[in-house]
């Protein structure tokens, strides 16, 4: 599966009228921090806790072709700056160390998204790679098979859609050539 996060088409019987600006969502309180959906000119919120189990997301109307790179972008930001370890190197110990980031966390059916041209070096630790559309020749990520535990994209029918990222942290980690490097 080729997709960042799992894919939920919602659709137009459940909203009655219109489609709300935002939407609220359940989330287990231990998965924080949650990357959400903003209005307006930012993106995303970065939200440090939910609020009772509950996360707000604000349906976004462009950009859905870009959403789950940008996320990926997004997620490696706050990674380095609060030193999650999971942004690594593009290279073969720098992909085998993002894989060891999720295993550390006990995630063990893990899938790396890679550039359709493939990986430019070998990989040794028997995980699936799945040639994606939307991952840069510079870059592969690594994320569970059950893309539950990363969230989801809601979908409806007008165009509009929101994201909800939770356990970022540990459920993703990328491995990148820095323009630098």
């Amino acid at each position: 599966m080729d997709e960042l996060l799992a894919v939920m088409p919602v659709g137009p019987k459940a909203f009655k009228g219109k489609a709300p600006l935002v939407m609220e969502f359940q989330v287990n309180k231990d998965l924080s921090p949650y990357l959400v959906t903003a209005a307006g000119k930012s993106k995303f919120i970065w939200l440090t806790k939910s609020r009772n189990g509950r996360v707000r997301a604000a349906f976004r109307t462009e950009g859905r072709e870009n959403l789950f790179l940008d996320i990926i972008q997004e997620v490696s930001l706050c990674g380095r700056k609060n030193k999650w370890g999971n942004v690594h190197d593009f290279t073969e110990s720098g992909l085998t160390d993002a894989i060891d980031h999720l295993r550390y966390y006990d995630i063990n059916d893990i899938e790396v998204l890679a550039s359709p041209a493939g990986l430019p070096f070998g990989l040794q630790v028997g995980v699936t790679i799945t040639p994606t559309p939307w991952v840069p020749e510079n870059m592969a990520v690594v994320v569970p098979k059950n893309r539950d535990y990363l969230g989801f994209v809601a979908d409806i029918p007008n165009g509009s859609y929101l994201s909800v990222v939770h356990n970022p942290s540990r459920g993703l980690a990328v491995a990148v050539r820095h323009a630098d490097g």
